[in-house]
């Protein structure tokens, strides 16, 4: 009887140290073992704001289209030299002059655009011996406007021959929009004197070549997006000083880095929102070729655009300004 009486003690001494034991597990505040299901489980979608960026019209950048474009232009100051070249500038002086040598298919949108480009052949055409040489394309541009609609600048040098031989070269802008009666001139700057012509751009141009850096750019902006890190660096509260987000800048090598950090930003991680809306060739220097890439901004404010310089030439990375 001894024996099953320390038993019964044994259990019931056991039984009471559960049940204290259980009874501490749930009426006492053990925060310290508590999982935060509400960080394992994302609120649901339909708690999250939408947003609603502008619509940015993507522009078709291609080697075929640009030389395709090229010829065109290239046609169509073949045509103005033949009608301007060894034409004496004193003869150019007056609107009416100006515009009756001026061939008419390539009238201007506004005879007013005139009265700067008058204003400076008169520092040219007070000799008599002074005559346009000819109109060389230097700069062309092929970009997306306000209203999403694709439009070209040219940058043309008009090319003049002095009385002792040298250059004065009367840098322009010529504007082509697709409206009738599209074409808009701006002076770019005053007479320059040069001793050389600036090399023409033309299709056959090897420099025309940019493949290789629409593929850069389409590889930079996969490579250093980053969505998750965007968020982890506390999202519209970002923290630049995120050590995730700092080692990505400190190996970005396309360019500005601080450019990299707005972008990264505004695109809230993701560099693939990025949208083509213009592109740039020059041969001064030779070989340089500007993309434009619009980021389309929330609804209300204005969209960003980055700049990426490129030279085939030299055959080096695109870089970010």
């Amino acid at each position: 009887m001894k024996t099953r009486h320390k038993w019964f003690i044994f259990w019931g001494v056991l039984a009471s140290l559960i049940a204290v034991s259980v009874g501490v597990f749930f009426f006492t505040d053990v925060a310290e073992i508590r999982i935060p299901f509400e960080k394992i489980i994302p609120p649901k979608e339909k708690d999250r704001k939408k947003v609603t960026y502008n619509k940015v019209k993507n522009l078709t950048i291609s080697q075929q289209v640009i030389q395709t474009e090229l010829q065109k232009v290239s046609e169509e100051l073949a045509t103005l030299n033949e009608e301007l070249a060894g034409t004496p500038v004193h003869s150019l002086l007056t609107l009416s002059d100006l515009t009756s040598k001026w061939p008419k298919k390539f009238a201007l949108a506004d005879e007013k655009e005139w009265q700067p480009v008058l204003r400076e052949l008169s520092l040219v055409g007070q000799s008599s011996t002074s005559q346009i040489h000819s109109m060389t394309l230097v700069d062309y541009r092929l970009y997306m406007n306000a209203n999403n609609e694709p439009e070209t600048e040219l940058g043309v040098n008009l090319n003049m021959i002095t009385a002792d031989d040298s250059y004065q070269i009367l840098p322009l802008s010529l504007r082509k929009t697709s409206e009738p009666s599209s074409l808009h001139l701006t002076v770019k700057q005053s007479l320059v004197e040069q001793d050389h012509l600036f090399k023409p751009i033309t299709p056959q141009d090897e420099f025309l070549e940019i493949g290789d850096g629409l593929n850069q750019i389409n590889q930079l902006c996969q490579e250093y997006s980053d969505p998750m890190v965007f968020k982890e660096a506390g999202g519209d509260k970002f923290n630049p000083n995120y050590p995730d987000f700092k080692s990505l800048v400190a190996r970005f090598t396309y360019g500005n880095q601080a450019t990299y950090e707005d972008l990264f930003q505004k695109s809230r991680g993701n560099l693939t929102r990025l949208v083509y809306t213009g592109v740039d060739l020059t041969n001064e220097p030779d070989g340089t070729a500007i993309f434009e890439l619009t980021l389309p901004l929330e609804k209300g404010e204005a969209n960003k655009i980055y700049s990426f310089k490129y030279n085939r030439l030299d055959t080096e990375s695109v870089k970010l300004d």
